[in-house]
């Protein structure tokens, strides 16, 4: 069975590196807490939920690939005194499917498990190693 990897237009290659054009796309996300492996694997096990039926209308929606994980990225707020500091320990982790093209924000069920989120993403350029 094939599994559906986003298309692209290669704008630029240089040796190894490429610069690619993605079009808008739809991703279903999660956000995990934990060591990067403990947290992929609950934010898999999550996302793998919804396209496996866990949704509104007990839909299957195809694997695609490739799955994305990157630290979770924060808000910007100004800077502010005094300034404390206390290890948390914390770590958060991004985790998305990229959705099959076929499907849109409108089209997709809504998930049943609250941790997880549908959103639009709009066409950009990425620099990619083969």
């Amino acid at each position: 069975m094939a599994i559906e990897t986003p298309k692209y237009t290669l704008v630029e290659k240089r040796g190894d590196v490429e610069l690619r054009e993605y079009p808008a796309s739809v991703v279903a996300e999660t956000e995990v807490e934990g060591e990067q492996t403990d947290a992929g694997n609950e934010a898999f096990s999550r996302l793998a939920g919804y396209i496996f039926g866990k949704n509104s209308g007990a839909a299957k929606i195809a694997m695609t690939a490739p799955v994305t994980q990157a630290p979770a990225a924060g808000t910007r707020i100004a800077m502010t005194a005094p300034v404390t500091q206390q290890a948390s320990g914390a770590k958060r982790w991004h985790v998305q499917f990229m959705m099959p093209s076929a499907w849109t924000l409108d089209s997709l069920p809504a998930p049943s498990d609250a941790r997880v989120h549908l959103r639009a993403v709009p066409p950009r350029k990425v620099a990619a190693i083969r």
